[in-house]
């Protein structure tokens, strides 16, 4: 699997490990002319090691795999794996609260509030007529703006089709309710 990410946009390109290590070097290659030399304008050169290709046939050893390799591991899961930003949290078999981008209607006024919770919550206080919502079995709402900006919500919204303004442009994206996979998606 080969990835390529940017601030805004993320590709990957699923294959077999000798197919994307091969692509990794032929891109390295076209990208930055790379040698096994890496140079710096105004330092001098310094020597990259070959890293080894992925052998399938060790794939049944268990061997002590090194700290600094470990630590690479745990950086590219964390960092490649989910972008806290775009995808919300799971949520288990019980009401533990939801956290990340939220977009809440108030069960009383009816204003939708659509804000960003780093921690997991149960409720929100209603800005405009200060009474409580509940928050309980919300749905995934899932955004594609035309600026190219992916969101992932959770929502108590009950209605067909509405429209969710872009976390990065502010322009409206209108999301309808699929019924099938039970989550409000872009239309």
């Amino acid at each position: 699997m080969i990835t390529i990410k940017t601030e805004k946009h993320t590709y990957t390109a699923k294959m077999g490990a000798e197919e994307s290590e091969k692509l990794f070097k032929e891109l390295v290659i076209q990208l930055f002319g790379y040698t096994g030399q890496l140079a710096v304008p105004g330092t001098e050169a310094a020597v990259i090691p070959e890293i080894p290709a992925y052998e399938a046939e060790n794939e049944g050893k268990t061997e002590e795999i090194p700290d600094a390799m470990k630590e690479l591991e745990e950086y590219m899961e964390d960092k490649c794996s989910v972008d806290p930003v775009t995808e919300p949290e799971p949520i288990g078999k019980e009401n533990d609260g939801y956290g990340g981008f939220l977009h809440i209607k108030c069960q009383c006024c009816g204003k939708k509030r659509t804000f960003c919770s780093k921690h997991k919550i149960k409720s929100c206080k209603c800005k405009e007529c200060g009474e409580e919502t509940k928050l309980k079995d919300l749905v995934q709402l899932y955004t594609n703006c035309e600026c190219g900006r992916k969101a992932a919500y959770w929502t108590n919204m009950t209605e067909k089709a509405f429209d969710v303004r872009c976390v990065d442009c502010g322009q409206p994206v209108a999301v309808m309710y699929n019924k099938k996979k039970n989550l409000y998606e872009t239309i």
